[in-house]
């Protein structure tokens, strides 16, 4: 696997986080930890990519709902 198809399955994982609305600092460190993946790496999220998404969205949420404050 060439440099270019390990970038082009970076950025696929990003935009399918970016479709659930993955707040962007999350999504950014999504990204900046997927420069350090090998081609394995990248391709067992890709192979899993449902699990992953429901783990970041799973975070995301988590976070939204630390800022509610509770009266």
């Amino acid at each position: 696997m060439n440099k270019q198809d390990l970038q082009k399955k970076r950025e696929n994982i990003i935009i399918k986080c970016e479709k659930y609305d993955i707040m962007p600092f999350i999504i950014d460190e999504i990204s900046d930890s997927l420069a350090y993946l090998n081609q394995y790496k990248i391709a067992n999220i890709q192979d899993n990519i449902d699990c992953f998404i429901d783990k970041i969205i799973s975070l995301n949420n988590n976070y939204c709902n630390s800022l509610i404050i509770k009266e």
